[in-house]
């Protein structure tokens, strides 16, 4: 009988520690998101997205000026959970260059910023597959993959990004529905 208590105990006891997780976790995931921080945060969004699209020949995210539309896409585009992610994301990030360099990120070197998106990309804990499907609709997209998706996105919509990292055919004029194509002509781009 002693047996059969002592199983009945531990197994309460680990639905007691496992409910308490999950719902710590659920309300760590579905808080009001901290608007004050992100809108602080601005320029530290340009910087990851310059260390993810940085100035080569073609002008970087930060000359596209990416923040304010990242900033505008977490507001506005995307779940609770996701904001949530990416807010606290940002804050493990800014943690982590205060401890790890003693220095904010903007004032970061080429191989600090390397090293910092390294160990972003590291903790990244984005699945694949079905359970990758069911863990991004309950809990959300993980920091990396909203900090990647969101940078392309800013800097891809951007006039620089657009005129001078793209292609791009701005076509005026009137609408000609059905234009005959030469031998071998592609079909355009954009219509």
């Amino acid at each position: 009988m002693k047996r059969r208590k002592a199983i009945v105990s531990i197994f309460l006891l680990s639905a007691g520690v496992a409910a308490t997780y999950t719902g710590f976790k659920a309300f760590h995931i579905y808080k009001t998101p901290d608007w004050k921080f992100l809108d602080n945060c601005v320029n530290m969004m340009e910087e990851l997205a310059e260390i993810l699209i940085p100035e080569t020949d073609t002008p970087g995210a930060k000359a596209a000026a990416v923040g304010p539309v990242m900033k505008m896409l977490v507001k506005n585009a995307i779940k609770r959970t996701d904001q949530n992610n990416f807010i606290e994301g940002l804050k493990a990030t800014q943690q982590y260059c205060i401890k790890e360099f003693n220095k904010d990120i903007d004032a970061l070197n080429n191989s600090e910023k390397e090293k910092l998106m390294q160990k972003i990309f590291d903790d990244d804990d984005e699945w694949n597959g079905l359970i990758g499907k069911v863990k991004r609709k309950l809990t959300g997209h993980s920091y990396f993959s909203l900090l990647r998706e969101y940078s392309s996105i800013a800097f891809c919509t951007s006039q620089l990004g657009a005129e001078k990292a793209l292609s791009y055919d701005h076509v005026p004029g009137r609408y000609f529905p059905c234009i005959p194509l030469e031998n071998g002509q592609h079909s355009w781009a954009t219509k």
